[in-house]
């Protein structure tokens, strides 16, 4: 999914499901920030030097280990492969197949939330919810990803690469050859809406202090009838499907106007710098006048020392979440690895 979801959808899920409002922007913008985390920076210290762990990038020509580690801990988490929604129509199986809230996508999520650190909760909370989005792909180079087209022949098999950004547009209407004829047709907002169901009902049982220990009773709970009026709003927001990737730049426009009017334009707009301009000053070499920031020179700045508040700015409170959940969620994932003996995870 996209910044539709990951940032406006989200920040309305919170909200809605009570988080208070600087919790409501603070795992948001870490969801989506995961995805814009992709520059690995050397912080200068008088005492210790920092350095961060990127949790997405764009390099798919990086070595299979380092995408791995990425891709399958924040954006392609192993699914339960025996699911009937991965049935391909070769009748292969694939032991990190991504599938829709999935066993490790809900152990991550939910030792995320057992931690109560709100940006580990908006990382996992992408994850999670990548989990929809990416389902029937797999985070590494591999032949079951490939879409086999005369484009797909050209772009190496990683994640939905072949199918560019298809899976990710919250209204699109697509079709997944690979799969068995009854599960070719993908509606991309019904996935949206099952996700955000899921997320609104297990942020709501988090913000009420409930003890949380299986998401799937929290979701089951045929009671909870809150998710009703949330769903109508987002199908409002959503509007109509549509076929044609060429149609998406008009109706998402639309759909802005949407989510604004969900938040009732009253919330923090993403600027996917601003947690790291607050943590660090910017020095381009050469010039010994102020710092820079992002933005305001041509020049490539290669010299980043700590501001003073470097330990208490949400850039440095994302990042240790970052390597928290990458930690956990690799664990996790080991054992599949080693069952397919690949060396270097």
């Amino acid at each position: 999914m996209d910044r539709e979801f990951h940032y406006y959808i989200m920040y309305y899920l919170a909200r809605k499901a009570g988080l208070s409002e600087n919790d409501c922007y603070l795992l948001s913008y870490s969801n989506q920030m995961t995805d814009d985390n992709t520059s690995v920076y050397k912080i200068k210290s008088k005492k210790e030097n920092y350095e961060n762990y990127i949790s997405q990038t764009m390099n798919i020509l990086k070595p299979q280990n380092k995408l791995m580690r990425i891709y399958l801990c924040f954006h392609f988490i192993p699914g339960d492969y025996q699911k009937s929604c991965a049935y391909r129509k070769d009748g292969k199986l694939h032991l990190l197949t991504t599938t829709p809230n999935s066993t490790l996508a809900q152990d991550f999520l939910l030792t995320a939330l057992r931690s109560k650190n709100i940006y580990r909760i908006g990382i996992a909370t992408h994850a999670y919810a990548d989990s929809w989005a990416h389902q029937n792909f797999v985070g590494c180079n591999d032949y079951v990803n490939s879409n086999k087209q005369i484009l797909g022949l050209l772009i190496p098999n990683i994640g939905h690469a072949d199918f560019i950004q298809k899976p990710d547009i919250v209204s699109l209407t697509w079709k997944d050859k690979r799969l068995i004829p009854s599960h070719q047709e993908i509606n991309n907002q019904e996935r949206v809406l099952s996700a955000a169901k899921h997320i609104f009902l297990i942020l709501t049982a988090y913000s009420q202090g409930k003890e949380i220990q299986n998401l799937d009773d929290i979701v089951n709970n045929k009671n909870d009838s809150s998710w009703q009026v949330v769903e109508k709003e987002l199908k409002d927001a959503l509007g109509p499907v549509f076929t044609f990737i060429k149609n998406s730049i008009d109706l998402k426009n639309k759909r802005m106007e949407g989510y604004n009017k969900l938040l009732k334009n009253n919330f923090e707009q993403y600027e996917s710098t601003r947690w790291f301009n607050e943590a660090v000053d910017i020095h381009v070499k050469g010039l010994k006048d102020k710092p820079v920031k992002f933005g305001q020179s041509s020049f490539i700045p290669d010299v980043y020392t700590m501001k003073e508040n470097f330990e208490s700015s949400h850039w440095y409170k994302f990042q240790e979440a970052v390597k928290e959940h990458q930690a956990y969620a690799k664990e996790k994932i080991k054992p599949r690895i080693e069952q397919m003996e690949f060396v270097g995870f």
